[in-house]
């Protein structure tokens, strides 16, 4: 019969010995050269004849095992050992019987008693490296591994298994030297191509890394695991069309891989199709009711659908299938974050950060939510000491009306005339233009705020605020340049006045006004959207990118991708986070012009923001490409008056 063989993860083998010559009456011919029920019959036919007939025992232990049925082989090699107790190959057989039933301690017990009967036995060697792997012993792995190549040095399994174990030590050039040994062995050897290409991916070498997964499966058309592998290469290189097409290879293969679904289900997120993200969530936990990472992952699609609630419940799930779990401990900080939870957040974020001190993300999150916290108790402790209202005096003329309770109402900023820099072609124009639109909307838009100071800017923001408090949709529109800055290890965004000199990184928070302090001026209304063209090249940032004099921090292009945001709000940049936007020839920027020409439409203003992207993209043949963050809740229907 042929060497028995059995996967681990990343295709890690392990051997039986082969049995040919044993049998030896009765139907002695189909026990030993027969597979399958025909050979378990005849080996059976043996046995009944000769209960002492070891080999009989052996062979049929070896089929039943071939069929999965592991305590059945079991059995049968228990008997062939005790009729042939000096039998190093129904030990090791054995051994691999009870490593397929993850009983590793027995299978590294048996493979120590074939090794003891015979010490240049290389299979038992390696099958013995295959359990200690199994039990995370990577070290003994390798030693074994090393043992069975200097026994048999064209060993290509061991050189295959041996690459493995140094690929989960991260050694990844170790690991690839050796899968190129295997490979060179056997040409054919698909699985070692599979876990060369996991090497590959390790050191971000995502083109390799797609060749070899490529070339495993032209040698395994049926090769699950490497349409799985090969999709989560393309998708990190953002290519998420190929990436989910070859998750769907992998299912069509293996309909109970609940790391495709998983996987298929994190591309679908990636591609903002969150029920079909859910959906794939919902399979994977069913296949692996403890997959810990699926109900993370399912909690980030509910995150992504403003339902916060459900998010907390499944990154619940996830921390306690998982209490070392810190990126869910993160998550679900981020989704306590946006129900004003802050004392949840916080400490949310603070275990994240004790189980692993380097979570950078984590710990800009927490900064923010102490700042949050922090800011509303101020304004609570400011509310609570303000003195009752006292009756307005008769007026003598009539009061302005106050805004009406479910009215929309519009700030619009352009600046263009810069002191200290160059000014900017289109920003009053453009701003000018979104006020018009606005108005014919039915916005409460005043005259657009142009070529504003600071003082100016602030002032404006102030007076907006007490409109935004009362106003079912706050929308602002800001033309002018802006630059992002780190903070709290994390970007943070800046629109720049006419006034700023900026001549030093510490001047940007006090000659500047953040994209967060121009949220919470529109804190009170219900949606508010904010829509900047502020990615336009800033000679400023460059020049406090100069100074700083030694400063650990620097000015980047463009602005910041946004963090996470509160329920109800929408942000859209002219171009992608880290990129510059261009002015255009014409009279508006190129984002400004694709604006106005689908604003009055009457749909979703999230999805009028796509097609601005796409007519962005077109004009600027796809140099720029606009940024949408936004956690609205419901349809937002500009138009809808």
């Amino acid at each position: 019969m042929p060497a028995l063989r059995i996967a681990a993860a990343l295709a890690v083998t392990l051997f039986a010995a082969t049995v040919g010559g044993r049998a030896q009456a009765g139907d002695p011919e189909d026990c030993r050269d027969k597979s399958g029920e025909p050979a378990i019959r005849a080996c059976s036919a043996v046995i009944a004849k000769d209960p002492k007939n070891a080999a009989a025992f052996y062979n049929r232990g070896y089929e039943h095992h071939a069929k999965g049925e592991l305590d059945r082989a079991i059995a049968d090699f228990n008997r062939a050992i005790a009729l042939k107790p000096d039998d190093a190959e129904a030990f090791n057989n054995r051994g691999v019987a009870y490593d397929d039933k993850k009983n590793f301690d027995r299978a590294i017990a048996d493979f120590n008693r074939a090794i003891a009967l015979k010490p240049d036995y290389a299979d038992a060697f390696n099958n013995r490296g295959v359990a200690y792997f199994n039990k995370s012993d990577f070290d003994r792995a390798i030693a074994d591994y090393d043992r069975a190549i200097t026994l048999k040095p064209d060993y290509a399994d061991a050189f295959n298994n041996r690459g493995v174990a140094y690929f989960n030590k991260s050694d990844f050039d170790r690991a690839i030297a050796d899968y190129d040994r295997a490979i060179t062995l056997k040409p054919d050897y698909a699985d070692a191509f599979n876990n060369r290409g996991n090497a590959y991916s390790g050191k971000n070498d995502l083109d390799r890394t797609i060749a070899d997964y490529d070339r495993a499966i032209t040698l395994k058309p049926d090769f699950a695991e490497a349409f799985n592998n090969r999709g989560l290469a393309y998708q990190a290189k953002g290519d998420i069309g190929r990436a989910i097409a070859d998750f769907d290879k992998a299912i069509a293969l293996k309909p109970d891989s609940a790391k495709a679904f998983n996987n298929r289900g994190v591309a679908y997120d990636d591609k903002k199709n969150f029920d079909r993200a859910i959906a794939d969530f919902n399979r994977a936990s069913a296949l692996k009711p403890d997959y810990a990472d699926a109900f993370n992952n399912r909690g980030v699609a509910y995150f992504n659908k403003s339902d916060f609630d459900r998010a907390i419940a499944d990154y619940d799930w996830a921390i306690t299938l998982k209490p070392g779990y810190a990126d869910a401990f993160n998550n679900r900080g981020v989704a306590y974050f946006n129900k004003s939870d802050f004392d949840r957040a916080i400490a949310d974020y603070d275990k994240a950060i004790a189980l692993k001190p380097d979570h950078e993300r984590a710990r800009s999150n927490r900064s923010a939510a102490i700042e949050a916290r922090d800011k509303a108790k101020a304004a609570a402790a400011l509310a609570a000491a303000l003195p009752p209202p006292t009756p307005p005096a008769p007026a003598t003329a009539p009061a302005p009306p106050a805004v009406a309770a479910g009215s929309r109402v519009a700030l619009v900023i352009g600046n263009a005339r810069y002191r200290h820099t160059r000014a900017l072609a289109n920003a009053t124009a453009d701003a000018r233009a979104v006020a018009r639109a606005l108005a014919g909307l039915g916005f409460e838009v005043a005259e657009p705020v142009l070529d504003a100071d600071r003082a100016g800017l602030m002032r404006a923001l102030v007076d907006f605020r007490a409109k935004a408090d009362r106003a079912e949709i706050a929308f602002v529109f800001y033309a002018g340049h802006g630059l992002q800055m780190p903070k709290d290890n994390a970007g943070e965004n800046y629109l720049v006045p006419v006034d700023a000199r900026l001549a030093d990184s510490r001047d940007a928070e006090i000659e500047t006004v953040s994209l967060a302090e121009l949220l919470r001026q529109m804190g009170g209304a219900r949606s508010r959207i904010v829509v900047l063209d502020a990615c336009r090249d800033n000679p400023l940032a460059s020049a406090m990118r100069m100074a700083g004099g030694g400063l650990q921090r620097s000015v980047e292009r463009g602005l910041a991708r946004p963090g996470p945001v509160a329920q109800g709000t929408l942000i859209a940049f002219a171009t992608d986070a880290g990129a510059t936007a261009a002015d255009g020839e014409g009279p508006n920027s190129p984002f400004t012009t694709a604006l106005l020409k689908h604003i009055g439409q009457r749909r979703d203003f999230g999805l009028i923001m796509r097609t601005v992207r796409a007519d962005v993209a077109a004009a600027t043949q796809n140099r720029q490409l606009p940024l949408v963050t936004d956690s609205l809740v419901g349809d937002i229907v500009l138009a809808d008056r």
